[in-house]
């Protein structure tokens, strides 16, 4: 399999008054749509977009992969979102915790038999899986499978998704006569449209964007978009060499 990266100049006789936000808007959705529009020329079965701010995780190509493999079982699959701030997940991860809290708590409730003692180690629980294990789920999943799994969409950011080639042209032609304005950008966009997206249940793309040129505001980046796996093996690792260091 062979991937190829191409450098689109989208249209450099156009000019845009970027001191307004509304502007800086504009002209980000204007650029998206044209280069999925270029993309076009090079012919390819799937076509990914991933923005300057947006650095693949280890094994994307293996898990890139796995996505094209499941899209030709399921064409009528226009696009998939790679990437979701962590702590805004909700599917399929808040399903997955709230299933855990419920078996928890009947465990917790018939071992105690105390309501308060049940309350407060299911809100622990919960905080603890959200705040921290929120990725356990997905990440153990891969490690066993090496497969990607397709979840529905969430309404956010698209610094990294995957187009089906053949309904490029329908989308272009449909989502670039939308206008777009502060509240509603190319991500809302794409989100309220008619086509048909999915999301990966893992991020494969770490954001590393600190400062928003459309809003011209520094942003919160998660410094832990890496697995949990990943990062408990990081820890033991650290924690080995640090003995042997003492020792």
């Amino acid at each position: 399999m062979q991937y190829k990266i191409r450098i689109i100049d989208v249209n450099p006789s156009l000019s845009y008054d970027l001191t307004s936000i509304q502007s800086r808007i504009r002209k980000e959705t204007d650029d998206y749509w044209k280069c999925l529009n270029e993309s076009l020329k090079f012919q390819s079965s799937y076509v990914l977009l991933l923005e300057d701010d947006a650095v693949p995780v280890d094994g994307f190509f293996m898990m890139m992969q796995s996505l094209m493999i499941q899209l030709d079982q399921r064409p009528y699959i226009d696009y998939v979102k790679l990437y979701h701030p962590r702590i805004l997940r909700k599917i399929p991860s808040l399903v997955q915790t709230i299933s855990i809290l419920v078996v928890l708590s009947y465990g917790v409730h018939r071992l105690w038999r105390r309501s308060a003692v049940t309350f407060s180690v299911s809100v622990c629980s919960y905080l603890l899986i959200r705040l921290v294990f929120i990725d356990l789920f997905a990440d153990f999943r891969y490690h066993v499978t090496k497969s990607a799994y397709l979840s529905l969409p969430e309404s956010c950011c698209t610094p990294a998704v995957l187009f089906q080639s053949n309904k490029i042209p329908e989308m272009v032609s449909e989502l670039s006569k939308i206008p777009s304005n502060l509240g509603h950008a190319k991500d809302h966009i794409l989100d309220e449209s008619s086509f048909i997206g999915r999301a990966t249940d893992m991020n494969l793309i770490v954001h590393i964007g600190g400062f928003s040129s459309i809003r011209n505001k520094f942003v919160h980046v998660e410094i832990n978009d890496n697995s949990f796996i990943d990062r408990v093996f990081t820890y033991l690792r650290l924690s080995i060499f640090y003995k042997k260091r003492i020792h």
